[in-house]
């Protein structure tokens, strides 16, 4: 079991890095940070961002100077804004669905 962990942990590692470069790619820099604001195709992601499981409309990306990354966005369900700084609170897989988003974005530019 402990092997599936460290299995686990690393493919989040892996997500979060590759979402990073896609944000410094091809988002806009600002003086404390790189931000990506999704235009059309918001991803929705699911993961637990309150006491229960929930999905989250994503708006912005962040990566910020300390490389960091930031997800704001709303929850579907009561429509309050999030803002999560503990990517593990995303379920696995997810991450990818924002990286395709943003390639999926970037290909009708």
């Amino acid at each position: 079991m402990n092997d599936f962990f460290i299995r686990l942990n690393a493919l989040k590692d892996m997500e979060q890095e590759e979402l990073r470069v896609a944000v410094r790619k091809y988002g806009t820099k600002t003086d404390n940070s790189y931000e990506y604001t999704f235009k059309e195709n918001k991803p929705i992601i699911a993961g637990y961002f309150s006491d229960y499981p929930t999905d989250m409309c994503i708006d912005k990306v962040e990566v910020n100077l300390y490389n960091n990354l930031n997800i704001i966005g709303t929850e579907r369900e009561s429509g309050s804004e999030l803002k999560i700084t503990h990517i593990d609170e995303i379920f696995p897989g997810e991450v990818m669905n924002i990286i395709e988003i943003i390639e999926l974005e970037q290909s009708k530019e």
